[in-house]
């Protein structure tokens, strides 16, 4: 005898049968409970802005994509303007809407990831310092057409010193070099910068040396940083000038 497939055997237990309320609703409470607040990375799409003032889009990686929805009472807070195909970084609660069954990430913190970020920071000091007046025209000094003596604030084992001796051995025998060294990466590179640039500035030379080498004041100042985007530095007026070792460092001629 077949029995329905619907109706259980004489003796086996009762089943618990879930209404798709009641499942998702199950759902939703485990998601919350045991993931909780969680950060995620992923590229921004399909943004929709309503009246509402609320925000709904998707982030994506290669293989999958999340729902996502930002509250008016937190994007607020958000300092730019999210589009589509932006890195971004987020933290929220992961939850499960129960109505669609779909799972969704209650966006509590946005904020863009990698190069955008940077590229942001990069533009509000570029701001700040631009509304100080430290890129207005009228306080920038022309530069000497033929200088006869280049101060140079970089890293003396870096390739960066390198270059230049070798630029200005091919360009001309009459420049001399005036090296600080200085740290270029790390926190501590501003600060160090700063103070090299002060007092290469204010290195006097001996009489016999100007006698020597003809050559004064240093005419251009060279200053070099770790390649790629850089924040900073900070003004050198913050910090205390401190002597510095300064070497004279002729270049080699081919």
């Amino acid at each position: 005898m077949t029995l329905h497939p619907e109706i259980p055997a004489a003796g086996a237990p009762a089943r618990d049968v879930y209404s798709v309320s009641r499942l998702n609703r199950e759902v939703r409470t485990l998601l919350e409970r045991g993931l909780g607040t969680v950060w995620v990375a992923g590229e921004l799409s399909n943004l929709s802005q309503p009246a509402s003032g609320h925000w709904y889009f998707s982030v994506k990686d290669r293989n999958a994509q999340l729902r996502c929805a930002m509250y008016r009472s937190k994007n607020v807070f958000v300092g730019f303007t999210p589009r589509a195909g932006m890195q971004v970084l987020l933290r929220g609660r992961i939850s499960l809407y129960e109505a669609k069954g779909e799972c969704q990430l209650a966006v509590e913190h946005l904020e863009e990831a990698g190069i955008g970020a940077l590229r942001r920071e990069f533009e509000r000091l570029k701001a700040k310092l631009a509304g100080e007046g430290l890129f207005a025209l009228e306080r920038k000094r022309p530069l000497p057409r033929f200088p006869r003596r280049i101060g140079v604030v970089t890293s003396p084992t870096g390739a960066a010193i390198r270059d230049i001796l070798n630029v200005i051995s091919r360009r001309t025998r009459t420049v001399h070099v005036l090296f600080s060294p200085a740290k270029v990466q790390g926190d501590s590179a501003g600060p160090d910068i700063a103070v090299n640039c002060i007092s290469i500035g204010s290195v006097e030379l001996t009489t016999t040396e100007r006698l020597v080498n003809d050559c004064g004041q240093i005419g251009v100042t060279v200053s070099t940083l770790h390649s790629g985007l850089m924040i900073g530095p900070p003004a050198a007026s913050e910090y205390a000038v401190e002597p510095v070792g300064v070497a004279m460092i002729r270049p080699s001629h081919r």
